[in-house]
């Protein structure tokens, strides 16, 4: 069993130590995604939070093989996802899909909400004859909440919220297993977000979805994900099931995190434990050895600035990086 792989049912998705760094002039390097580690059960919706340029997207993308790994492996339900070639790489393909931030930089303005509703169906060829064809597009649009006359007409006749609810037709339409949900709701009003969230966790619940959750917004992802994993400057900081890791967060980034969440619970536990942090996020260009939060942290000794700590189990399903954290 992976270190970070949940006990409750087998794996779909398996990340090992997963490195995505871009070179940049003067021989630089970005440590867009660097050592990451995690699994996903079959069934369940593994939420990613940060802030913003902490490497979530890019998490999101190579895992998805969108963009190639520098290093590492993605194992989907046995498979190397990037050392796939032919036809296992199209099987993969059919069986992951995504779902972009911008809903309308997302959809092809040139052609009909049928056509982008059907791209995947087009490339897998699972259809018989256009009237086959027509009629899956229909009930897509149908489950999404859209009238199927829509199908004629283009993505500039609808709003930012019924342009996604076409792009999550479109990830759909070939019927994955997998979902990434690349911050689906960050570029909608927020009267339609709460719409959008509980359209996808119904689709998961009907669907028997697995799914990775990327999103900044940390009440949400609280409500859609059964764990939650914690990204500071492309690592993982911090990874638990929903509950303890919003009750009890341990890593002090996180705690940082989840006291910033405006509650007028008198009774939250984090109510009565703000933490501010000094300094402005890091960059991931040129980071040198250390705990990357260290500079930032109101805990960190010599040692932290010297020594990377490792993501480690301190309690049953609760893993966290840092030194000053104690196993239980």
């Amino acid at each position: 069993m992976s270190r970070t792989e949940t006990r409750t049912a087998p794996s779909l998705l398996r990340v090992e130590r997963l490195c995505r760094h871009f070179r940049l002039p003067g021989g630089r390097t970005l440590r867009a995604v660097d050592d990451v580690s995690f699994t996903v059960a079959r069934g369940e919706t593994l939420g990613i939070v940060g802030e913003s340029g902490c490497g979530k997207s890019t998490l999101g993308r190579t895992i998805l093989g969108l963009h190639s790994a520098t290093s590492g492996r993605v194992l989907f339900d046995g498979l190397d996802v990037h050392a796939a070639r032919g036809a296992e790489r199209l099987r993969f393909k059919r069986r992951a899909q995504i779902v972009l931030q911008n809903p309308y930089a997302s959809l092809n303005p040139r052609m009909t909400v049928g056509d982008i509703v059907a791209e995947g169906l087009d490339a897998h060829r699972l259809y018989r004859d256009e009237r086959e064809r027509e009629e899956r597009v229909c009930r897509l649009l149908e489950r999404m909440g859209l009238r199927p006359e829509f199908r004629s007409r283009y993505p500039h006749e609808f709003s930012g919220g019924q342009c996604q609810r076409i792009g999550i037709a479109r990830a759909l339409a070939v019927e994955p297993e997998f979902l990434v949900c690349d911050e689906p709701i960050s570029a909608l009003d927020v009267s339609i977000q709460a719409q959008i969230v509980n359209l996808l966790v119904e689709l998961r619940k009907d669907l028997g979805l697995t799914s990775l959750f990327i999103a900044h917004d940390l009440a949400v992802v609280r409500h859609i994900s059964d764990r939650v994993g914690v990204l500071y400057l492309g690592a993982l900081v911090e990874l638990a099931a929903t509950t303890p890791l919003y009750e009890r967060p341990l890593h002090p980034y996180t705690r940082a995190l989840l006291s910033s969440i405006p509650d007028v619970d008198p009774d939250n536990p984090m109510s009565a434990r703000r933490v501010r942090l000094s300094g402005e996020v890091g960059s991931p260009i040129g980071l040198q050895g250390g705990c990357r939060f260290a500079p930032r942290c109101p805990l960190a000794d010599e040692h932290c600035r010297q020594f990377r700590p490792e993501l480690t189990e301190v309690s049953p399903g609760h893993f966290v990086a840092c030194h000053r954290v104690r196993r239980d």
